[in-house]
């Protein structure tokens, strides 16, 4: 995944754990995503979660989640449309996938 392309084991550690309390957070039903007229995803203040302020993008935390997350993580996702099929995210366009 782009996002994980050329960091250090500790920010790869750090990554990790904001990864699964945004995974948590999710699972918890406190992530609210949106899609916008064209049918892209967006996570209503993403730039403040811990997962975006340690560098991962909306789209490879979603798809992250949406291919290894917890079950329930991964139900609260697929009832929004989310699977580890292809999607699109509104903001995305920090790398090149």
């Amino acid at each position: 995944m782009s996002c994980d392309t050329g960091i250090t084991e500790e920010v790869k550690k750090l990554r990790d754990e904001t990864l699964k309390d945004f995974e948590v957070q999710i699972a918890l039903g406190k992530v609210v995503i949106v899609r916008n007229s064209k049918g892209e995803l967006a996570v209503s203040g993403w730039s403040q979660t811990s997962a975006a302020k340690a560098g991962w993008c909306e789209g490879c935390c979603l798809r992250q989640i949406a291919a290894h997350g917890s079950w329930v993580a991964k139900s609260k996702l697929a009832a929004m449309g989310i699977t580890s099929k292809p999607f699109v995210v509104a903001s995305h366009g920090g790398h090149g996938h």
